[in-house]
């Protein structure tokens, strides 16, 4: 049985997209009663779970592995390579927040539960890797997640290997996927302007977890932009320069925070006047020195 002549899928394409303000875990009882009617097994790669510190990816990925044993336990399955992994063991893995033990019993074989289904074989099965694919083609239906886009946006900022490596393995990724995740919507929006993917095949889940209501603000999107548009009207900002340059910004939000108006006005007044410092080349670096000790964060704590 080839990959085109897969059997029918049930409905992955139509999932609805997920914002940051989307509860996430009311997807999976309609998942359930999807998988449960077509006989399905979900495959998940543990491979990030075997760091001994989980930062970026691994954590992305603990939070999908636990959301799968918590809400779907009878449709999930582990693996890494072409080797099952006992359920246990990446349950113990996500409760002691490390890699650390499950990769040593993976190693010694006290983890191993078996061998994946060979491509073919009775049932339906989804494929779901929390990162690049280290198989492709070999479940029924397969998504992965994706989590970076910039070595094809942003070449410049990488190595020449790692530029080469990712995009081929990006590419080779979305050509055998049949749902892409993306960790965010500047992703998703990146993967239909660059790489042309359908909209309909991406799924935006920011970061794999539920943001609260208050993290962000359309007024501080609103802000910075104006403030952008007002420095380049008013000269401070060379418009001959304006394409050329990017703005990037760090904002705070206090969880008490709930007026949009002085939320916008603090925001796009903070913005002005780091971009006329920035346009001004201040602060100079001697500036800096001789201020770091002054300088005071809410979340210092002294």
């Amino acid at each position: 049985m080839s990959h085109s002549e897969q059997k029918p899928k049930w409905g992955l394409g139509t999932s609805p997209q997920r914002g940051p303000g989307a509860e996430p875990l009311a997807y999976f009882p309609r998942a359930q009663r999807r998988l449960a009617a077509a006989g399905a097994l979900i495959y998940f790669d543990l491979s990030p779970l075997r760091e001994a510190h989980w930062t970026g990816i691994p954590v992305v990925a603990a939070g999908f592995a636990r959301a799968l044993l918590d809400l779907l336990p009878d449709h999930v399955r582990f693996f890494e390579g072409r080797d099952l992994i006992d359920a246990g063991a990446v349950d113990d893995a996500l409760r002691r927040n490390t890699g650390l033990y499950l990769d040593r019993d993976i190693t010694r074989g006290y983890a191993l539960a078996g061998k994946l289904p060979r491509f073919g074989e009775p049932g339906l099965t989804v494929g779901f890797f929390p990162s690049v694919k280290p198989l492709r083609r070999a479940f029924d239906i397969e998504l992965n997640i994706c989590h970076d886009l910039s070595t094809i946006t942003f070449p410049l900022m990488h190595i020449r290997g790692n530029v080469v490596h990712h995009t081929e393995a990006i590419l080779a990724d979305l050509a055998s996927d049949d749902l892409v995740v993306t960790v965010s919507e500047a992703s998703r929006a990146d993967l239909v302007a660059y790489l042309g993917v359908d909209p309909a095949r991406i799924v935006a889940a920011p970061n794999g977890v539920a943001w609260p209501d208050w993290y962000e603000s359309e007024a501080v999107n609103e802000a910075g932009a104006e403030a952008v548009a007002d420095s380049v009207e008013a000269g401070v900002i060379p418009a001959s320069k304006a394409e050329d340059l990017v703005f990037v910004f760090g904002v705070f939000i206090h969880p008490a925070a709930a007026d949009d108006k002085k939320i916008y006005q603090f925001n796009y007044e903070a913005t002005k006047m780091a971009i006329a410092s920035a346009m001004a080349g201040k602060p100079t670096a001697g500036d800096m020195i001789a201020g770091k000790e002054k300088a005071v964060h809410p979340f210092r704590g002294f």
